[in-house]
């Protein structure tokens, strides 16, 4: 409002200033009615003191500027940033160059572009852990393939944002572990599985349709609203089955359980017998998520 008014005296254009606003707030204004209030002080030094503030030498301004400008570096955040992850250290140096040889604008895009990249690399690589039952119920790591006991049934539990820079990677794992011919059922628990899309549901159609081929089957347990949603619109919900799809309950581990009932039921049909269970997650989650 105030340039476009100022075009009307032809006066010179005015923007916000970083500077500006640190010397504001280090004199200990903390809203917008600071910076009005500061500008009314200025315009009245101006129009009083005119004489005398021609007179203040640049130098002394100068090292005024450099002062406030220092007080803008925080060096506990910028050792935090840093040293926290290898992400945050690389959009930090990253930024930090563009700022130094390019123009403030471009820098800031760099910077977030940067965090976009590094973000979605993080977010579209899922980390799969291969657990079992052993005799005694109790859940263990498996720590290598000859520890296996050519489960039937395996689950595995899918986590995180399930957006197109995890899919094809998500369903590249399922079909490692489907090259297992022992494996004659999966359960899909995506109780924690958020911001399904189209590519996941198409990623999700070929694996099932793979899995098809050799006479074996895909269950998904555990499925939220919004992911109970995005299967029935994009008609997904009826390619797998209503018979094969268990929505999440209050229980965390009723509907795996339904489906692991499903998953006995189908096994019989194809002849097998009674089949061990292998269990698949993240293990950056807490393990008491797991059971059942």
């Amino acid at each position: 409002v105030g340039n476009l008014a100022a075009t009307c005296f032809g006066a010179m254009p005015g923007s916000s200033s970083f500077v500006r606003s640190a010397v504001c707030y280090d004199s200990g204004g903390r809203s917008q009615v600071a910076g009005m209030l500061s500008s009314l002080l200025v315009l009245v030094i101006i129009g009083l003191t005119a004489f005398a503030v021609n007179s203040i030498p640049i130098a002394v301004l100068a090292a005024y500027l450099i002062l406030i400008a220092v007080k803008l570096i925080k060096f506990a955040e910028i050792r935090i940033v840093r040293h926290a992850t290898r992400s945050d250290a690389i959009v930090f140096w990253g930024t930090l160059m563009a700022a130094l040889f390019l123009q403030l604008d471009t820098a800031v895009y760099i910077g977030i572009g940067l965090s976009l990249v590094l973000f979605l690399k993080k977010a579209s690589a899922p980390s799969l852990v291969e657990y079992a039952f052993n005799d005694q119920g109790q859940l263990m790591h498996l720590e290598g393939k000859g520890d296996r006991h050519n489960p039937a049934i395996s689950i595995v539990h899918v986590e995180g944002e399930l957006f197109f820079g995890a899919a094809d990677l998500f369903q590249e794992q399922v079909r490692y572990l489907a090259e297992d011919e022992d494996i004659k059922v999966f359960i899909l628990r995506t109780k924690n599985a958020r911001h399904l899309d189209a590519t996941s549901v198409m990623s999700l159609m070929q694996l099932l349709d793979y899995l098809r081929k050799t006479d074996r089957h895909l269950l998904i347990s555990g499925i939220s609203l919004e992911v109970e949603r995005v299967l029935r619109a994009s008609g997904a919900y009826d390619y797998v089955g209503a018979e094969n799809i268990f929505e999440a309950q209050a229980n965390l581990t009723l509907s795996t359980r339904l489906a692991l009932k499903r998953a006995n039921e189908l096994v019989k049909q194809m002849g097998g017998g009674k089949p061990d269970i292998r269990l698949i997650y993240d293990k950056k989650r807490d393990q008491g998520d797991l059971g059942g």
